[in-house]
């Protein structure tokens, strides 16, 4: 009878624990065609998650698309809680965005069809290419940054005046070929659906804690019975 209390108190330390331990992570799919209503498929897709010190953003594109300057929009349109002002982002951003990649000084931020942004992230030519027609960059797929202080509910707001509204814009390139896009395959997509919290994974030194606490737990029923 001992063993069985001590294993289901064990039980439910190691599941709260666990719990605690979980890194927050969503993740946004630019599902919208937008000025590419033309094209199907899952873009790419927007990950956010929190950290001890704020927020990591990574964005990925798939299947043949990349980043391109259109004059559409930009790498990546976001907004966040409050509109912070330009500078405070960039502080809060320092030295972290990837190479080849500024944050607008400008706001707002207009992407056709999805609206007005907060925030861009615009990708520079070099690594981009004007239209796509100046070839493809393999490479030109991702980009990542990091926000200080700031944390997921803080980018879950929509554009305002779009036709959809969305939580993110890219302004990219598909059906790449040796020359770049064909069939006017550039433009704005969007991520018009709320995010998916991703499976979490425990971080090490949350693990050490717990494991260290089921041992202490264990100790202490031992002794209470004992008595």
């Amino acid at each position: 009878m001992i063993k069985k209390i001590a294993a289901f108190a064990i039980a439910g330390l190691l599941a709260t624990a666990t719990a605690a331990a979980h890194a927050d992570s969503v993740t946004y799919t630019l599902n919208n065609g937008g000025s590419l209503a033309t094209t199907p498929g899952n873009y790419g897709t927007i990950t956010l998650t929190n950290t001890a010190t704020g927020v990591d953003v990574m964005e990925t594109l798939v299947g043949t698309e990349y980043f391109v300057v259109t004059g559409a929009g930009n790498a990546l349109s976001f907004n966040l809680l409050g509109d912070p002002s330009v500078s405070t982002v960039s502080a809060a951003m320092g030295t972290s965005l990837t190479s080849g990649y500024t944050l607008s000084s400008t706001s707002p931020d207009k992407a056709s069809p999805f609206g007005n942004f907060d925030y861009a992230i615009v990708c520079g030519i070099p690594p981009c290419t004007q239209g796509g027609g100046g070839g493809v960059n393999s490479g030109n797929v991702s980009l990542s940054f990091s926000l200080a202080g700031f944390t997921l509910s803080d980018f879950n707001i929509l554009s305002t005046g779009g036709d959809p509204n969305a939580y993110f814009a890219s302004d990219i390139c598909i059906q790449q070929s040796g020359s770049g896009c064909v069939n006017n395959g550039t433009g704005n997509v969007g991520a018009t659906d709320p995010g998916t919290p991703m499976n979490p994974t425990p971080e090490p030194s949350s693990l050490i804690m717990l494991g260290t606490g089921i041992v202490g737990a264990a100790g202490m029923l031992r002794r209470r019975f004992a008595a």
